[in-house]
């Protein structure tokens, strides 16, 4: 049996864009594989290339967000070589855009017990009777850094919301060093398959090294660092059932709180709780018995849930006040959505109940093509400057390193967009 990761991702909607956080994770895997003495014969592919694979069985853990291409294809099926055997450690499903069908709720069986980094995730499967446990993001797993002396005792805001910068304490704001996650790189690096990667191990090696405290809206640079005994503040305008598992290790500030947040924050101690994971992950991956282990995992996460729970929805006021601030009633408007999503879906329903002569004529997503109320999804290279049309887009994470830039490369007018609440700092 052969052992496979991703390398190289390459989103394919006309952006050369790298997501750091999408990188820590497969790096994470490779560490489980290195403490598993599998790294060196690891193979290595392509994500575009998972359903043409042909060859021996090879097995392929899968941390991902899941609810698109190339994971999914055009209908929302499972898109994967019958020649790959997943291992699904920790997964979240694309809420509004993860297609239950008999084809996939037997793929998911096929393939069980399935591990999920959130509790809606877990929730929708054990609703479809797929055995499934809470293990929350492989990246919480990491090693913790050692002989950390740093001089300079750097802040480090992580795609930090604009939001949250007049209450950052004075000392802090003086030591602080801004970063971006997601941003654009020339076509070369693009398909540079160690590119990213690289540039994701010296990111995180500069936060070993320099980290006093990182501040960040990013998920995947919350629980890497976490993990690697950093003090994290998480921070986010709105906050939604992806970040809830996170919360049983620190608090996720939003909006309406960022004037309570804890600036006095420290390291943890998870050494006891990572051990439990990587064991899950290692023995799943050997395709032992983990069921003990298992259950000890899942229980860690249930303690905060009861049968009341309900997943933490976001919330869309930015979006209301600048969609009120532009138009009555009674103006008629045609729009595009970027981004489908929960978010989008509020959105959508708003307009359709408050703004009866508001029209959408086009979805615009950038990892799957979809039918969102009879609109199909399309690329962003399909927007152009001359378009009638406003273009709200519904996804911050997409804002700063995609949306912005090719706006501007456009010339497109402030009013012909609507942004998801604040940018990044």
């Amino acid at each position: 049996m052969k052992y496979a990761n991703i390398r190289r991702l390459g989103y394919k909607d006309g952006i050369n864009r790298i997501g750091i956080g999408d990188y820590i994770q497969l790096l994470a895997i490779d560490n489980i594989y290195d403490e598993l003495g599998f790294l060196s014969d690891a193979i290595y592919m392509d994500l575009w290339d998972i359903h043409d694979y042909r060859g021996e069985k090879i097995v392929l853990p899968i941390n991902q967000l899941l609810g698109g291409e190339p994971w999914l294809d055009k209908n929302g099926n499972f898109y994967i070589s019958e020649d790959i055997i997943p291992i699904f450690i920790g997964i979240s499903l694309r809420r509004g855009f993860f297609n239950y069908s008999e084809k996939n709720i037997e793929y998911l069986r096929k393939n069980e017990p399935i591990g999920c980094r959130d509790y809606y995730t877990f929730q929708q499967l054990r609703k479809h009777h797929i055995k499934s446990y809470m293990a929350g993001c492989i990246t919480m797993t990491l090693s913790k850094r050692k002989n950390c002396n740093s001089k300079e005792e750097r802040v480090f805001l992580v795609d930090a919301p604009k939001g949250v910068e007049k209450y950052i304490p004075t000392k802090i704001n003086s030591q602080r060093k801004i970063v971006h996650h997601t941003f654009e790189v020339d076509e070369k690096n693009f398909k540079d398959a160690d590119y990213a990667r690289n540039a994701t191990v010296e990111l995180f090696e500069e936060y070993c090294r320099e980290a006093s405290l990182i501040v960040t809206s990013r998920l995947h640079c919350a629980a890497p660092c976490i993990a690697m005994g950093i003090p994290v503040i998480i921070t986010k305008q709105y906050c939604g059932y992806t970040f809830d598992w996170i919360q049983n290790f620190v608090p996720v500030y939003t909006e309406t709180e960022y004037s309570d947040i804890n600036w006095d924050t420290y390291s943890l101690e998870i050494e006891n709780y990572k051990e439990l994971a990587k064991n899950v992950a290692k023995k799943r991956i050997k395709g032992q018995d983990a069921t003990d282990e298992i259950e000890k995992l899942n229980n860690f996460y249930m303690e905060k849930y009861d049968e009341n729970y309900q997943p933490r929805e976001m919330t869309i006021d930015h979006f209301i006040n600048e969609i009120n601030n532009r138009y009555t009633a009674k103006d008629k408007f045609d729009y595009a959505i970027w981004g489908v999503s929960d978010v989008a879906e509020k959105i959508y329903e708003y307009l359709l109940h408050n703004f009866p002569n508001a029209k959408l004529v086009k979805v615009i997503d950038s990892f799957a093509t979809k039918c969102f109320h009879n609109v199909i999804s399309e690329k962003p290279s399909v927007l152009q400057k001359e378009d009638t049309f406003v273009t709200i887009v519904a996804t911050i994470n997409c804002m700063d390193s995609g949306a912005k830039p090719l706006f501007k490369t456009l010339g497109k007018a402030e009013q012909q967009y609507i942004y998801a609440a604040d940018s990044f700092i």
